[in-house]
């Protein structure tokens, strides 16, 4: 989806995009724990969102990554976004 206009240092980005694959590992397993009969959890996956979102969760954690040049965010990405694609092309 594109990055930042200029890119000074790549560091943390890709630990970013796996925090983010484990953030929603994470999430499933306390989502089951805390309501196990909940539809979500009739098959046993191992992450609690689809490939596809959590792709777009991680590609969106690397690109904040990469805007701030610095290895950790410094804020918090949004609680909710319309749609990630929009938040990368509005700029």
């Amino acid at each position: 989806m594109g990055g930042p206009e200029k890119i000074k240092n790549t560091n943390g980005a890709g630990d970013g995009a796996l925090s983010a694959l484990l953030h929603d590992i994470a999430a499933n397993n306390f989502h089951k724990d805390l309501v196990p009969q909940s539809s979500k959890h009739k098959t046993d996956y191992l992450a609690y969102s689809s490939f596809a979102q959590i792709c777009k969760y991680s590609n969106r954690v690397s690109y904040e990554i990469l805007a701030q040049n610095a290895p950790r965010l410094s804020k918090g990405l949004p609680e909710k976004e319309d749609s990630l694609e929009e938040s990368y092309w509005d700029r």
